[in-house]
């Protein structure tokens, strides 16, 4: 009689077998691994790295994994949308422009900086630099914070961005680095550079960011081309906090050079994965973690040029009333709010309406992470507990 048992056992082993076989020739036509079973472990997802037939297996693949930076693409600018010496917001190094980077140069007024519609496939704006001041260094840099930054902990990460300059107004070399911070958590030294150095040769940071890769020169074209650095180690022992600084190394640029950066990502892993936009709302959001404002997105922030902005606020004494005001989306830190006056009435504070539009005799602001209050006051010109119209604008300000 037949030991069914035995030949049941067989019979499994043998597909096992030829399952084994079939995922790995799978595998190997992917260009996954060493073309094995074991390739892959529990949990991880395939992803695509060319158009040449390559592809890896990916531990994480939700967004830091594809996109550690935001707004990456230059579609959210804030501030406005042009920025020179004369703007409310300046050219100036260390300086927040198109939101989440900072404008790092070698002295204030070296470039203007505006957020062009002349971009790669697949994005709308660009990050336009013209040279005002000649034979000086800038870049742009983000800084992760430290809730993002620490999932890239001793991990292989890339960075990739798209760049052109313009005929007859050569930009010629980029450089990019990644660098970790070491002290205190989100605490930063937003101004990297302790020395900016001769063409040729990397600038000097300050103390507490450590470069983890060595940054070489990026011949730049007149058409938008795809630039990368792969394989950068994040192992800084005490990292908090993440940068990506990507600079020019000419010190002969003249006034007037223009360089274009477009798609700027920054994902894990030791090959520079294709660009992966996100959507306009999911940046803007994520943007308004560090800025937000209550002007109209298309609006630049100034005092008085804006008409009436209302909100309700409450007296609590004869001198005194607050007006509450809540973020439309939860702050890194309790920011720094600026507010701005309006054209109800003459003057640059916030005003109440008690039969006329009033200027109060002082204003302040006082925040958190969710919302602020405006507490103004007018010595004796309140009843208690009276409700009353107020107008006003603001900015908040969280950046690292």
């Amino acid at each position: 009689m037949a030991d069914y048992p035995t030949e049941l056992s067989a019979v499994t082993d043998n597909v096992d077998d030829v399952l084994a076989k079939y995922v790995n020739n799978i595998e190997a036509k992917l260009g996954i691994g060493a073309g094995t079973a074991a390739s892959a472990t529990v949990g991880q997802a395939l992803i695509r790295t060319s158009t040449a037939g390559e592809s890896l297996w990916s531990n994480n693949p939700g967004s830091l994994f594809r996109q550690a930076l935001i707004n990456g693409n230059m579609g959210v600018s804030q501030r406005g949308t042009s920025f020179t010496s004369t703007t409310i917001t300046a050219n100036n190094n260390d300086t927040y422009l198109i939101d989440r980077w900072t404008l790092l140069s070698d002295g204030n007024d070296i470039v203007d900086v505006s957020q062009s519609t002349d971009s790669p496939d697949g994005s709308k704006h660009s990050i336009k630099f013209q040279v005002e001041t000649a034979n000086k260094k800038f870049g742009i840099c983000q800084i992760i914070e430290n809730k993002d930054a620490m999932e890239l902990d001793n991990k292989t990460v890339s960075i990739s961005f798209q760049a052109k300059t313009t005929t007859a107004k050569l930009i010629e070399n980029l450089r990019v680095a990644v660098l970790s911070w070491d002290d205190a958590v989100d605490i930063t030294t937003s101004d990297l550079i302790s020395a900016w150095a001769a063409e040729g040769t990397n600038p000097t940071f300050v103390a507490n960011w450590t470069a983890e890769n060595i940054a070489t020169n990026k011949a730049i074209t007149t058409s938008w081309a795809t630039y990368k650095v792969e394989g950068i180690s994040i192992d800084t022992a005490g990292m908090v906090n993440i940068a990506v600084f990507i600079w020019v190394d000419d010190t002969d640029a003249a006034v007037d050079d223009e360089l274009f950066i477009s798609q700027i990502q920054l994902c894990e892993g030791s090959i520079a994965l294709p660009f992966q936009p996100k959507s306009f709302e999911q940046e803007y959001q994520a943007c308004q973690r560090y800025y937000q404002k209550s002007f109209n997105y298309s609006v630049t922030p100034a005092q008085a040029t804006t008409a009436k902005k209302n909100h309700i606020g409450a007296t609590f004494s004869a001198d005194g009333m607050r007006i509450p005001v809540v973020f439309p989306v939860k702050m890194r830190v309790p920011p720094t709010v600026t507010l701005y006056g309006d054209n109800a009435v003459a003057g640059d504070n916030w005003s109440y309406f008690d039969g006329a539009w009033t200027q109060p005799t002082s204003e302040s602001a006082i925040s958190s992470e969710c919302k602020f209050y405006v507490e103004m006051t007018h010595v004796a010109s309140f009843t208690l507990w009276q409700c009353l119209m107020a107008s006003g604008f603001w900015t908040a300000y969280a950046e690292l």
